[in-house]
């Protein structure tokens, strides 16, 4: 398994594994570029995945911890979540799973992420530094419309009462995340 810890400054200059990208492969290129990309902007505040990991030396299965945005019930916690290519990346998005339980109205309880910006109607190629962006934009401001809620009851208490559903999500988090500190 390869892997990167970000460290306080990160170099551009690293390189992903030689082992990732075997010559003549466009697609393993594109991923591994959003590999590069993805180590380059680590060190910008507002991403905060603090690590990403290549799994079985499959440049199409990747585990990140992304930490929990400020101002946010999910502040300071560290989520665990899977991700996986598809074949045709980037022309279809990549499966995305929380494998920390997090309470979020368009997230399952199996993990599932249920957002417009990974179906594939609505998909459009992006590198991955700013999925993950997106992705934490949605965590502090969530899709509760009726075709992005998974989750209807945490849907209508956000709208209803998001003091409410902020605690529950709060205690949740500290029970399954913890904080980063």
């Amino acid at each position: 398994m390869e892997y990167w810890e970000i460290p306080e400054s990160v170099s551009t200059s690293i390189r992903a594994p030689s082992t990732c990208i075997p010559s003549g492969r466009r697609k393993k290129k594109r991923i591994a570029s959003s590999w590069e990309h993805r180590k380059a902007k680590t060190n910008s505040k507002q991403y905060k995945c603090s690590r990403c990991v290549i799994v079985d030396d499959s440049i199409f299965k990747w585990e990140a911890t992304l930490i929990g945005p400020v101002n946010t019930p999910y502040e300071g916690a560290v989520f665990k979540m899977s991700i996986n290519f598809p074949p045709d990346y980037p022309n279809n998005p990549p499966k995305i799973c929380f494998v920390t339980k997090i309470c979020h109205p368009n997230i399952s309880d199996n993990g599932a992420i249920y957002l417009r910006l990974l179906k594939s109607t609505y998909w459009h190629p992006m590198l991955i530094i700013l999925l993950f962006k997106r992705l934490v934009e949605k965590l502090i401001e969530p899709e509760v419309d009726e075709e992005d809620q998974i989750n209807k009851n945490l849907a209508n208490l956000y709208k209803s009462d998001r003091a409410r559903f902020e605690a529950m999500a709060r205690e949740i988090t500290n029970h399954y995340a913890g904080r980063g500190n």
